[in-house]
């Protein structure tokens, strides 16, 4: 058997971390061409936006498939995700108030795990 073969389709990776008073829990789960990027405090799956690359665009596409439209947290996201990954990234965004804070604190919290352990995206 090749590496190929014996690698999983899909994985998964969960990671937590706090922020202020609140914990936020993070699921990656990769694919073999995309990802999904799930952030939140609690098990919900209000919000969802994908981000593809393309060859036309230097960023990204991204749009909006789940959730308000005014909360454009998880399409920045997805945007800088797929970029840096080259890959199509959905992301859900699941908290409460997109807080400015909070939402430099998920990326550097993000940017970090991909650091520490890139074979999960």
């Amino acid at each position: 058997m090749s590496a190929s073969e014996t690698e999983p389709r899909i994985r998964i990776h969960d990671f937590s971390d706090r922020h202020v008073d609140k914990d936020v829990h993070f699921r990656i789960i990769r694919m073999k061409d995309s990802l999904l990027i799930w952030i939140g405090d609690r098990a919900t799956f209000t919000d969802l936006a994908v981000a593809i690359p393309t060859r036309f665009e230097s960023m990204p596409i991204t749009t909006k498939l789940l959730g308000s439209p005014a909360n454009l947290s998880s399409g920045a996201l997805s945007q800088k995700i797929a970029k840096r990954c080259n890959k199509q990234c959905f992301v859900s965004y699941n908290l409460p108030s997109p807080l400015v804070s909070m939402k430099g604190f998920i990326e550097e919290r993000l940017l970090e795990e991909m650091k520490t352990h890139p074979e999960n995206f």
